[in-house]
């Protein structure tokens, strides 16, 4: 029994075939033995006897997929390296067997844990670290799982990915989240990427090479042709060179690789040299244009290449994509965007056939899973109700760019973006324009000042879902621009950023907290380098404020705690504001208060406009213990009580409105003083602009009271900006600080402009900086973990965190400071011009012999009494106090 020849073979449809093992058991039986590698519902298996098949054959057979292997699965999604705090990050798992097979059945156990690392504000850094972050996790059972989290502060995060004890893909991944109000700098400067450029793309000086560059997972991907054999005049061995994209906080040995695209069937040779390749969440889209010898074409062609094995070398070859609908007929000049999370392919403008620029926009629906096939419709066959609005008009060699992120209900955005170019009478553009899938409207924003200079081949990205950046470009002259445009969609208003290098015809990325420009000419308008720049965003300013509009139902509200009830002897509190008091009406709005309900016991900053009926002044001086005095100067003032606003014991000065002011006030348990931007205020003359109450002490003849001391303590709540459902404050609040101890004059005005950062600061009970990006906590980071919160719309008006343009508040000066000043800068300025004049240093005698107002000035300044050192001496001034070190 045996001897014959079996042969066992299974063929997928449109795979590979598998042949069998067959074993001979000597016993008229055989027994075959294969391992599938693909995956198909529908399998043909052969059985074959001395070359004729036995009957049945070929039988169906099914291939399912194996278990899931976290080595071989895939993540990808903008939420594993970008976020803005209150927004939803997403990313997707792809589950994969052992041989790339896609697993649809469900049940697989993954774990996702996000734990932050760094704050993006180093106030906030021990609090992140204790900061829990809770993902939400979905099985599609369609083989992916959807991961969703929100983190409400700015920082790097590790998103960590496993399946078992096997991490997933290339988890964990560094995500770099912003505050919603970070600021752009004036200037950006781009560094190449560095590491091991061994396996770089070549430099190539025949054409800009950033249509062959985009940002795919966590890498740059740089695709390069190598003309070593030609059929057809085209080039048969192409290369992806790829550079993963480390976070800047975990820089490495970072390199480039190099592998080899193969190209299973002869029909799917590499692209021709022109085309426009996109990123897709694992794979790169080329749309190909087949030119002949000086001759444009449309699009003809769309295929894919999967790259999301990032190791495999070669890497599968370009997968072709049967294109059906009427294709665009721009031959150049158009831009091109994704739909992220769509599978949809915007394309607007450019030049067709003839010359003539078009205003269309295309769309190109993308093949799912199972199909080849993409769409191409043109919008404007559309029903024309269907697209509201003012169109952007012809125009080419522009931008379009897809806004990520999501509106405050959560909804994915939409819109294209679409800037400047070329119209048809051949003009630059600067305008910009918005496309609305969803509203399916256009509009125009509106702009703020003056929009930037008009430009053509420039790039254009978005950061922090917030700013539209426009890079480099060609202006009307034909020169590269060296600087970037900004573009907020907040405030509407455009910016400039300086000091990068001029690109043109380039590609601009954001991705992890960094930007990237990609390929196009440099300022001579020569092939710029294929290594891409860097920038990084995370030292970019991330302080904001606490918006307050006057709405009495909303306030800050500390609970008390053990420290702060056991502040009863001495205290200081301190402010920066913006006051509006657009109402100017009697009342008092409160800064940061601990106090009751009614302002009758505990302590307190607060603003109100004078005179007010609430306040009980005497006659005579200000200070209310003086029996013969004049009511206070009318106008916006700050006063600091203790005891309650009915007992006299207040102090304060006058405010100016419209601009931030810092004020910190002291009880030392008999005298309360007020400071407004460092300086205590005194009696002043007329030409003082500090108006104020004296310093107050309790006389002889006024002993303190147990009635009266028992005032000054309150179980109340702190509140900042307000006293819920009674009192508000109408300006902006953007540091409170709470001390248990008196700070001085020096100490104060040293300090008024720091944020302290360490965990453990002696004496401060509560510091209030309002940067957690999102949420209705109010961290306190000054280590004493009182912490407050407030209600984002009670009352019906939305109590916002927003961008502060605080800068440095300069300490307030006297007359006598200020007169020493512009004494100093006269003859400093006298002395300059002499030496320009003279070619030296002027003496004590050139100083006498100028006259008598420059000879006065030297001589109160002190000139006449010391050896001359000449024009370029220092400034004198009164050595500032240094800022106190924090404890160890």
């Amino acid at each position: 029994m045996g001897g014959d020849i079996v042969n066992v073979s299974i063929t997928p449809v449109g795979g590979n075939t598998t042949h069998a093992h067959v074993i001979d058991n000597t016993d008229g039986s055989y027994t075959a033995t294969y391992l599938p590698t693909v995956a198909s519902p529908n399998c043909k298996v052969l059985i074959q006897i001395n070359g004729t098949h036995v009957v049945g054959s070929p039988f169906s057979a099914q291939v399912t997929p194996g278990p899931t292997n976290a080595l071989v699965s895939s993540v990808y999604g903008r939420g594993l390296y970008d976020g803005v705090a209150g927004q939803p990050c997403t990313f997707t798992i792809m589950t994969k067997d052992t041989y790339r097979n896609r697993c649809t059945l469900p049940g697989d156990q993954f774990s996702v844990t996000i734990k932050p690392i760094h704050s993006l504000l180093p106030e906030l850094q021990t609090f992140l670290r204790k900061y829990e972050l809770k993902p939400h996790l979905e099985d599609n059972e369609d083989g992916t799982h959807s991961v969703t989290f929100t983190p409400e502060y700015a920082g790097f995060y590790v998103v960590d990915v496993t399946l078992g004890s096997q991490p997933v893909g290339d988890a964990p991944f560094m995500v770099c989240v912003s505050n919603p109000y970070v600021a752009f700098p004036p200037t950006l400067q781009f560094t190449p990427l560095v590491g091991d450029a061994t396996h770089a793309p070549p430099e190539e000086a025949s054409c800009p090479p950033s249509r062959d560059m985009v940002q795919v997972l966590d890498r740059v991907l740089v695709l390069k042709s190598e003309s070593l054999e030609r059929t057809g005049g085209r080039p048969q061995r192409e290369y992806v060179h790829a550079y993963k994209l480390k976070s800047v906080m975990a820089r490495g040995n970072e390199k480039w690789r190099r592998a080899l695209i193969r190209s299973q069937l002869p029909s799917v040779a590499p692209p021709p040299y022109r085309r426009v390749c996109l990123a897709l969440p694992t794979k790169i889209l080329a749309l190909c244009h087949a030119d002949t010898d000086g001759d444009q074409t449309q699009i003809t062609e769309a295929r894919t290449l999967d790259v999301s094995d990032p190791d495999a070398d070669p890497v599968a070859g370009w997968t072709m994509l049967q294109l059906e609908g009427k294709a665009p007929k721009a031959l150049d000049g158009y831009a091109v965007a994704m739909w992220e999370g769509k599978g949809i392919v915007l394309m607007s403008g450019g030049q067709i056939a003839g010359g003539a620029t078009v205003s269309d926009v295309w769309m190109l629906s993308l093949p799912g899973t199972g199909s080849t096939t993409a769409v191409w419709r043109c919008l404007a066959e559309w029903p024309s109700s269907v697209f509201s609005g003012e169109g952007m008009g012809e125009r080419r060699n522009h931008s379009m760019t897809f806004r990520p992120g999501c509106d405050k209900d959560g909804k994915p955005h939409a819109q294209f973006w679409i800037f400047g170019g070329r119209g048809s009478d051949d003009e630059l553009l600067n305008t910009l324009f918005v496309f609305d899938m969803e509203e399916q409207a256009w509009s125009q924003p509106s702009v703020v000042g003056d929009a930037p200079e008009p430009r053509e081949h420039h790039a254009a990205c978005f950061v922090a879902e917030r700013y539209l950046a426009i890079y480099g470009g060609f202006n009307e002259t034909g020169d590269v621009l060296d600087s970037m445009a900004v573009y907020d969609i907040f405030t509407a208003e455009w910016s400039t950023v300086t000091g990068m290098a001029a690109r043109a015809q380039h590609r601009l990325y954001e991705r992890g907290g960094t930007l990237y420009a990609m390929g196009g000419v440099d300022a001579s308008k020569q092939t710029a380098s294929s290594i891409p720049l860097s920038a990084p965003m995370n030292l970019f300013s991330q302080q904001a404020c606490l918006d307050f509009e006057g709405n009495s139902a909303q306030a800050v509200i500390i609970k008390p705690s053990p420290s702060l009830q056991e502040l009863r002897k001495t205290w200081t509190v301190e402010c920066i504001f913006y006051p509006r008091m657009r109402s100017q009406s009697p009342g008092f709005q409160p800064l940061i208060v601990k106090s009751d309900g009614g302002l009758k016991t505990g302590f307190g900053l607060v603003t109100s406009w004078l005179p007010t009926p609430a306040l009980k002044f005497p006659t005579g001086r200000i200070t209310p213990l003086a029996p013969e005095s004049v009511p206070p100067e009318p106008g916006p003032w700050v006063m600091f009580f203790v005891g309650g606003m009915s007992l006299p014991t207040m102090v304060g000065g006058k405010l100016e409105l419209h601009a931030w002011n810092h004020v910190a006030a002291t009880y030392d348990g008999a005298k309360l003083r007020i400071y407004i931007n460092g300086a205590a205020p005194v009696e002043s003359e007329s030409s003082e602009p500090l108006a104020c109450i004296p310093t107050v002490d309790f006389p002889a003849d006024a002993p303190m009271t147990d009635e009266m001391a028992e005032t000054f303590h309150t179980k109340g709540d702190v509140c900042i900006g307000g006293i819920k459902d009674k009192l508000a404050f109408d300006g902006k609040i953007d540091l409170c600080r709470l001390w248990d101890v008196v700070r001085t004059e020096d100490e104060i005005k040293a300090n008024m402009n720091t944020t302290y950062s360490h965990p453990i600061t002696q004496h401060l009970l509560g510091q209030w900086t309002f940067n957690e990006g999102s949420g209705e906590t109010v961290v306190d980071s000054g280590g004493a973990r009182n912490h407050g919160s407030f209600e984002r719309y009670a009352g019906g008006v939305e109590l916002r965190r927003v961008m502060s343009d605080r800068g440095t508040i300069a300490p307030y000066k006297s007359a006598a400071e200020r007169y020493i000043e512009e004494q100093y800068d006269k003859l400093h300025a006298w002395k300059k011009k002499f030496h320009a004049d003279n070619g030296r240093a002027p003496g004590m005698a050139d100083m006498m012999l100028a006259g008598p107002e420059i000879a006065g000035v030297a001589r109160r300044l002190g000139e006449f009494g010391m050896e001359f050192h000449g024009f370029k001496e220092e400034k004198p001034q009164t050595p500032a106090p240094e800022p106190e070190p924090e404890p160890e």
